[in-house]
């Protein structure tokens, strides 16, 4: 059996085990057979990625790569395991410990890192685990033929060399770095849609999933004019176990009968709703204050957002492509543009959000499902505008041959379909 690639949508994720209580000799043999990603593995992964950038020209010797994760590995085994792999390579492993993916690709720009890597798997139970890769300077995910050459260079390597294969790259801890940039970043009026008033008011259940907004939600989110109750903060309490948006995919309302004695029953997040919504029953129906939820998933990188309604007495969710409409609808009021913006979402998106950002003004278009796609029409449409902006600016014929280079080879990986962000970022 011919095996092209290991990875599904975003990065690899599976059941994850220690290595001591899998029957097969090596992680790969155990991922192949027994579906289970073990800490071995992690290092094997880690290894050939940093080997790959090394052997690519993209990295040097000791350059950085950043690693952090969120709280569902409570032994450290997987952490650790994918730090050596990362200076077995020979780069600097920069260690970020927990925080948010968003938090993790933003401290790799800052530092100007090869690459990154996110211990993750997201919104899926506490028994697994996984590696999301965001590469250098672009910031973009791996795409289906990076995920082609990773697979390769996996299943070539031999585990038993690099089991004893010394620690020659170096090793730091950025945590508090990292950490403070995020909040900051966060903070910065720049980079938010909020002012001092804008939750004036109202009070907000903000469920961290026990995952990585665990640590800080509470340093980021402390407007004093909104009341904020937060929830589901404790990782020792299982990653999104009974919180967290996983088991909110798909539903729009749930009713109080659910959140009292049915399927949402247990839910801390959403009896905080119910019970909040309630005291503030008569102010909501006065327009005088709300009651909201934000609830993320488990690396923070998904956030549902949750409206107690007074007339119905249910809780309201708001999933992506409503938000996204949400966010579309305050730019257009609050900008102006020379030319017509773009809104992306993914063929799995509502084609009714489609069609509401499309009368508003916005050009449409769908994208295959995951971020990796949206983040790189993202990059593609932004790095056209600013060619056209510079070559207006600068006349210099080198830097028009350049441009030129550039553009022919990202319309070439376009018009292929085999899209690479190694090569995009080169």
């Amino acid at each position: 059996m011919t095996i092209e690639r290991i990875q599904g949508t975003d990065g690899i994720r599976g059941i994850v085990r220690l290595a001591e209580d899998c029957s097969g000799s090596d992680p790969i043999s155990v991922f192949l057979h027994e579906a289970v990603l073990t800490e071995e593995f992690f290092e094997l992964y880690t290894y050939a990625y940093c080997q790959e950038l090394l052997e690519a020209d993209f990295a040097s010797a000791n350059d950085l790569a950043v690693i952090g994760w969120d709280p569902r590995d409570m032994s450290g085994s997987f952490n650790h395991s994918a730090i050596r792999g990362i200076r077995k390579a020979g780069l600097t492993a920069v260690v970020v410990d927990i925080l948010p993916t968003p938090a993790i690709s933003l401290y790799q720009l800052h530092v100007g890192a090869a690459c990154a890597f996110v211990l993750t798997a997201s919104h899926n139970p506490a028994d697994q685990n996984g590696i999301k890769i965001f590469i250098g300077h672009s910031n973009l995910k791996l795409f289906p033929e990076d995920d082609k050459r990773l697979t390769q260079r996996c299943l070539s390597l031999n585990f038993e060399n690099l089991r004893s294969a010394p620690l020659i790259g170096e090793l730091r801890n950025d945590h508090a770095a990292a950490r403070k940039l995020f909040i900051e970043f966060m903070a910065d009026p720049q980079n938010h849609w909020l002012n001092e008033d804008s939750l004036a008011g109202a009070k907000i259940i903000v469920d961290a999933a026990n995952g990585a907004f665990s640590p800080l939600i509470e340093d980021l989110l402390n407007y004093e004019s909104a009341d904020y109750i937060f929830t589901n903060c404790d990782p020792a309490q299982g990653i999104n176990v009974r919180s967290g948006v996983a088991d909110l995919e798909g539903v729009s309302s749930i009713s109080a009968d659910e959140i009292e004695n049915g399927l949402f029953s247990g839910y801390e997040t959403l009896e905080k709703m119910l019970a909040s919504g309630r005291e503030q029953k008569e102010k909501q129906l006065n327009n005088s204050g709300q009651v909201l939820g934000f609830v993320f998933d488990g690396d923070g990188d998904r956030c549902f957002l949750l409206c107690y309604d007074p007339f119905q007495d249910c809780v309201l969710v708001v999933g992506g492509d409503t938000q996204a409409f949400f966010q579309a609808k305050l730019l257009q009021q609050n900008y102006s543009w020379n030319q017509v913006p773009l809104f992306v979402n993914t063929v799995e998106s509502d084609l009714e959000a489609g069609r509401a950002v499309q009368q508003i003004g916005f050009e449409t278009m769908q994208c295959a499902v995951g971020d990796k796609w949206i983040l790189w029409q993202s990059c593609f449409y932004d790095w056209q505008a600013k060619l056209e902006y510079y070559l207006n600016k600068i006349a210099a014929s080198q830097f028009r041959i350049l441009q030129e280079q550039v553009r022919t080879r990202l319309e070439q990986m376009v018009q292929s379909t085999k899209f690479d962000a190694l090569f995009a970022t080169t």
